[in-house]
């Protein structure tokens, strides 16, 4: 096969215009297209890293505020603990102080009683006392004997004055 000059020149220059259209028309155009396209994931990325970075704060203010909850929680169960603590002492002192008053009035009231009942023996005692005394001066001596007992007492009575 024969290469033809002029035909080579011709499809040299006609490869050149070729190069030269596509390069204006379609490499360049395709070259920007790639290079917003380019810079549009880089600010896709940026803003996603910012918004991880935030979402990362976000989520340490969050773990900060859970802590200190947390930390307010305990402290009001310690304080809360030391209330109940302290209304148990207090109502163990009051219930205390209730048994020893209710135990002493107890007290007081079986003393009264056991005077009481003392006293009602004495009477009792006294009057029986007084009437096997009776019966037994009455049987030894009669009635004269006992106005005798009484006058010499009422006799010893007004003498004391």
């Amino acid at each position: 096969m024969k290469v033809d000059g002029l035909t080579l020149a011709a499809q040299i220059v006609n490869f050149l215009v070729l190069v030269a259209l596509l390069k204006r028309f379609l490499y360049r155009p395709v070259l920007r297209a790639m290079d917003e396209r380019e810079r549009a994931i880089a600010a896709r990325l940026e803003e996603a890293r910012a918004k991880a970075a935030a979402a990362e704060e976000a989520a340490r203010r969050h773990r900060e505020a859970l802590r200190a909850l947390e930390e307010q929680r305990e402290a009001l169960l310690a304080e809360a603990r030391a209330l109940a603590e302290e209304e148990r002492g207090r109502l163990l002192a009051q219930a205390r102080r209730e048994g020893e008053e209710a135990r002493r009035r107890w007290q007081e009231a079986v003393r009264r009683e056991r005077e009481a009942f003392a006293g009602e023996l004495r009477r009792q005692a006294g009057k029986r006392v007084v009437a096997v005394a009776r019966r037994v001066l009455a049987d030894l001596a009669g009635a004269d004997l006992e106005e005798l007992v009484v006058r010499r007492f009422l006799e010893r009575l007004g003498a004391l004055g």
